[in-house]
């Protein structure tokens, strides 16, 4: 029976003050009767705005890695392309990649043009591209090690490799 009481008090207490002010009806008071929120709502408040803000970080900044991992694709695809007009103006592979850069020992008396720039000869993690000749120098591969720049590895520490 308290609670009924109780309720009915506060029904009562209300009705009173919209019939002095209609728009009080709906304003959050405390019991001293000012307007205002109380300390525990506030943090829930704060903490629901935490968890929401941490949701949506990870989902615009947990791609990045993705992004560089397929721009590290391209990089080397692009660094293949230059191997291979290498080739069509020496007839075979560099020796090694600072070949593309600047005249090597086997380009010694040819027209040499530099094929690429040394910043291509990194990846987008600032690790150098592993570059081998195969088959007598009659393929290529190129490897990134990742991220870590460390051999194995998951995520945007894979190890990837264009032959």
């Amino acid at each position: 029976m308290n609670i009924l009481t109780s309720f009915a008090r506060r029904m009562n207490s209300l009705k009173k003050s919209q019939n002095k002010n209609p728009n009080n009806f709906f304003k959050l008071r405390s019991r001293s009767g000012e307007a205002g929120l109380t300390l525990v709502e506030l943090i829930a408040v704060i903490l629901l705005i935490g968890v929401l803000m941490g949701v949506v970080a990870k989902n615009i900044f947990g791609n990045t890695e993705a992004a560089k991992a397929k721009a590290n694709e391209l990089k080397m695809n692009q660094l293949k392309g230059s191997l291979q007009n290498y080739k069509l103006q020496f007839n075979k592979y560099p020796s090694s990649l600072e070949c593309l850069t600047k005249s090597c020992p086997e380009t010694k008396g040819k027209l040499f043009t530099a094929t690429t720039e040394a910043d291509d000869l990194l990846d987008v993690w600032g690790n150098p591209y592993i570059y081998k000749t195969e088959n007598g120098g009659r393929s290529i591969s190129i490897q990134t090690l990742g991220a870590d720049g460390v051999a194995g590895g998951d995520g945007a520490n894979t190890d990837f490799v264009i032959n």
